[in-house]
């Protein structure tokens, strides 16, 4: 997709700030494998990015968010236990993801920078016969529900993106709890600007 310097510009700032909460929150993940809270973070800090990433045909950015954010869902649902090495390679992910990036913003040839190798680690890790782990206690919910409808203007340039970035501070000031459409349907062809959530925030 072709962009202007201001849309490009926000896309870099966009997804460098997403790429520093991930590298944060690797940090607070790896010093901690049961904090829910590092690994919530990460998976929608990877969703964000695949999504951003589709609207600008970063495909290389898109299947290591991917393939990373399907690593931290079944974490996260208790589906796989959590080894080591997985720490090694979302490390790999937050590097290359970074350099995919910069390599955009330097209007360089990013679709060099092969990302295959990483996530066929990444899916022999889904695929390898784990032991499931024990699904976490839940946690009571604190704070009160709201819900949001939101609607783009007519004439707003990459709508999808547009919702994508709303979405992304949102999640920095609440937990979303439900969606719709899911963030995925933001860059279906029959999507209208309209989308709404329920959040829960103290």
């Amino acid at each position: 997709m072709d962009l202007d310097q201001a849309e490009k510009d926000t896309f870099i700032d966009e997804v460098g700030e997403r790429l520093q909460q991930f590298a944060d929150s690797l940090l607070d993940f790896e010093k901690d494998p049961g904090n829910r809270n590092a690994l919530n973070q990460l998976f929608r800090v990877a969703h964000t990015i695949k999504g951003n990433a589709g609207f600008v045909g970063l495909d290389n950015m898109v299947g290591t968010a991917h393939a990373a954010e399907s690593l931290f869902a079944r974490l996260r649902d208790g589906k796989i236990a959590f080894d080591p090495g997985m720490a090694q390679l979302f490390f790999e992910c937050s590097d290359l993801l970074k350099q995919i990036l910069d390599a955009f913003a330097a209007d360089e040839d990013s679709s060099a920078l092969d990302a295959g190798p990483l996530i066929a680690r990444i899916n022999a890790y889904m695929a390898a016969p784990v032991q499931a782990a024990t699904p976490p206690e839940p946690e009571t919910p604190a704070g009160s529900l709201f819900d949001i409808k939101i609607q783009l203007k007519g004439e707003t340039a990459l709508p999808g993106m547009r919702a994508y970035l709303i979405r992304s501070k949102l999640a920095k000031a609440a937990e979303i709890i439900a969606e719709t459409p899911d963030a995925d349907g933001y860059d279906a062809e029959d999507f209208d600007g309209r989308f709404t959530f329920q959040v829960r925030t103290e």
